[in-house]
């Protein structure tokens, strides 16, 4: 079945409550000829049919002839939620498609996104414009509203807001932001947890050197010590060395002054054995030391090394509008003017 065609033979002038063309006015001249296939002024419509004239590209473009060609224009609102990420945000969407053959749909996915804001519309065409007719598939108010329909369904299935997100760090960039704005801020956040780690690593290091250090400590001081008993041995020793020789020089022979100055050699060597022994007891703790430093800035090295890279390991997330996210705001027969007096393509 064939849809019955609505028109208004009797109806207003189209885009009521819209701003007025330069040079629009009553006693605007008489118009020139014009071919078949355009008129010299807009084709009547519904008056529930809605329509907007798109104003001229250039201020100079009027002092040609005009002539109007009839588009789609369409505004909507698409808001993005996300509770969880604290998203809350709305984008405006403004198509301009061309008019389909009859039988086909409104091809939104080909359609123009421009800047324009409903200020910048105007309700009347400028002087001595011609008017293409309007093609069959979206000159009655039901057959629009079956393309608003199709552009609900369009931004519904393809806006999308994209955002960043680093999934180790479980952050996410604001809308809007930059990939190389989030990027800075993954380089905080890894700065940050390597500058964590490495503190951690730090303390756990800092506590073996401390005790080893503690252990050095108390090594020295027994080696000053040891050197002291040592000095002292010598000297006890060679007294009774001493008084052993004057023994034997004076023709006396002691068993207990001779016994004692070999009790004095024997402390004496002892003495000097826990020099020894604490010498080479100092040597190993500092070779432990060493060794544990050593592993300290190894350990420190990987982990710079992990944090690195750690910040590029972004991906993309994509918001998407629910059903109850898309508003139309607006869609109605846009006429869009053409120099030359011939309308262009689409």
């Amino acid at each position: 079945l064939h849809e019955e065609e609505e028109t208004a033979p009797d109806s207003p002038g189209p885009g009521a409550g819209l701003p007025e063309a330069a040079g629009q006015g009553s006693g605007a001249p008489s118009r020139a000829p014009t071919p078949s296939d355009r008129s010299s002024g807009p084709p009547v419509l519904s008056p529930d049919l809605e329509q907007v004239f798109l104003p001229l590209e250039e201020k100079g473009q009027a002092d040609g002839a005009v002539c109007y060609e009839p588009r789609l224009l369409a505004m909507g609102t698409v808001s993005f939620v996300d509770k969880k990420r604290g998203v809350d945000r709305e984008e405006r969407k403004i198509l301009l498609a061309a008019a389909p053959d009859a039988d086909e749909p409104v091809g939104w996915q080909e359609a123009a996104a421009i800047s324009l804001a409903t200020r910048d519309l105007l309700r009347a065409p400028v002087e001595n414009a011609t008017f293409r007719p309007v093609p069959k598939a979206i000159n009655t108010p039901r057959k629009v509203k079956r393309a608003a329909k199709a552009f609900s369904d369009h931004l519904y299935r393809t806006c999308r807001l994209v955002l960043f997100q680093h999934p180790g760090f479980k952050i996410y960039s604001f809308p809007g932001e930059s990939l190389e704005g989030f990027l800075l801020q993954c380089q905080t956040e890894a700065r940050e947890r390597r500058d964590a780690e490495l503190d951690k690593l730090e303390a756990t290091f800092e506590k073996k050197l401390d005790r080893l250090g503690r252990r050095l400590s108390r090594e020295k001081r027994e080696l000053a010590e040891d050197h002291a008993e040592y000095e002292s041995r010598k000297s006890e020793e060679v007294f009774s060395a001493g008084e052993s020789l004057l023994g034997m020089f004076l023709g006396r022979r002691n068993r207990r002054i001779l016994s004692s100055a070999a009790r004095k050699r024997r402390m004496t060597a002892r003495a000097k054995a826990e020099i020894a022994e604490s010498e080479e007891e100092i040597r190993a703790l500092l070779k432990e030391r060493d060794k544990i430093r050593e592993e300290l800035e190894d350990a420190c090295d990987r982990i710079r090394d992990r944090w690195s890279s750690a910040a590029e390991e972004t991906e993309e997330y994509l918001v998407r509008p629910r059903r109850a996210d898309v508003a139309v705001d607006f869609v109605a027969i846009a006429w869009v003017p053409q120099e030359g007096g011939v309308a262009g393509s689409p």
